[in-house]
């Protein structure tokens, strides 16, 4: 159950890592005036490119320093860990609120609007259904397990 908490922890911090990541981004679209009158389909695919690559590589990096001070983990824990937290994560997301929701998925939540909307603005992201957050997630755990089990398994064939 440590490792599993510990797991977690990683994988939380690389998600607020990612959004930091992402509201930086979001700052310096501003500066340069790209999204001076509101969010262009440019600057909202950007802002997507720049989330998925930040998780990306925070997820590798962190996971990449995993179990330097302990044993690595066995290949079925390597399986099994992240599989349960991007399950986990998307079954509170099918039963959270609305505000809840738009603030667990804070990064993911401009490809589900990208996915909903296209081009065009919507008025409220409360008029989209929950499955583009759920796909926009689903990416997301995607990307965690693959690149988790990549720099966990490079470190395990380094020792």
């Amino acid at each position: 159950m440590k490792k599993f908490i510990s797991y977690l922890w990683r994988y939380i911090a690389a998600v607020i890592l990612a959004v930091l990541i992402y509201a930086l981004a979001g700052l310096v679209l501003k500066i340069t005036l790209l999204t001076v009158q509101g969010p262009t389909l440019s600057s909202r695919v950007i802002e997507t490119i720049i989330y998925y690559i930040s998780i990306i590589a925070a997820v590798f990096l962190l996971f990449k320093a995993y179990g330097r001070k302990e044993p690595p983990l066995p290949t079925w824990q390597l399986i099994l860990y992240p599989a349960i937290i991007t399950l986990l994560h998307i079954i509170i997301a099918l039963s959270v609120s609305l505000q809840m929701l738009f603030i667990m998925t804070t990064g993911a939540n401009v490809l589900a609007e990208l996915m909903y909307a296209g081009s065009r603005l919507i008025i409220s992201s409360t008029e989209m259904p929950r499955c583009y957050y759920l796909v926009a997630l689903v990416i997301q755990g995607l990307f965690f397990i693959g690149f988790s089990l990549w720099a966990a398994l490079a470190k395990k064939g380094k020792r």
